[in-house]
């Protein structure tokens, strides 16, 4: 079977080691490459080298929290294809807000979507 996601590009930033290697997992075994940071500042840098189709965010990280980041990729033109949150902060203002003012694809809480959940939500995304 062909694997209709080759050369899509995902990367998960997000300090909780142990959550974001659940969600890693999950996608590779569809097939899926995924690069990863463990806090914004080193997302926002490997965003700025490399173009990802999907960046999977978590709100609350050291150094540069998720709105931060988003906030500096618009004030420093990063390109990027669709960002997705994946946070524990349920919040739905800040995630209206999110999707309005800060081309938010999806605002998803994690204890509310079951990995399989995410990643076919990720592939939706993908196609």
């Amino acid at each position: 079977m062909e694997n209709e996601f080759v050369g899509k590009n995902i990367i998960s930033i997000d300090d909780n080691n142990s959550a974001q290697q659940i969600y890693v997992k999950m996608l590779e075994s569809m097939g899926l490459h995924i690069d990863v940071a463990h806090d914004g500042e080193q997302g926002l840098q490997m965003l700025k080298e490399n173009y990802y189709d999907i960046v999977l965010l978590d709100i609350m990280m050291p150094k540069l929290n998720g709105i931060a980041l988003v906030q500096k990729l618009s004030e420093e033109g990063v390109k990027y294809g669709k960002i997705i949150i994946l946070s524990n902060l349920n919040n739905m203002e800040l995630a209206e807000l999110m999707k309005r003012e800060h081309k938010i694809d999806e605002y998803l809480i994690k204890a509310e979507h079951r990995p399989e959940e995410v990643g076919e939500i990720v592939t939706r995304h993908l196609r």
